[in-house]
């Protein structure tokens, strides 16, 4: 995964692999729900995804490479 998240775009993606809504994430993250959605979108934008299918098979393969650059394997 060559995409760069900012810290915050991250902190959103893990959330939403979680599960949780953008309203639950706004929550958390002490933002609107409207901000969260620009986020993940961009987020989405930088990884090359269209939803959160995509974003997961990207963590996947990202985790997958990053074990194999380790001498781990899945």
């Amino acid at each position: 995964m060559n995409a760069k998240l900012t810290k915050r775009q991250g902190q959103v993606v893990r959330l939403i692999v979680e599960g949780l809504t953008n309203k639950q994430i706004g929550r958390k993250l002490d933002l609107s729900p409207r901000t969260i959605e620009s986020h993940r979108l961009e987020a989405y934008r930088r990884l090359g995804v269209h939803n959160v299918a995509g974003m997961i098979r990207c963590i996947i393969a990202y985790g997958a490479e990053a074990n194999r650059s380790n001498g781990v394997t899945l």
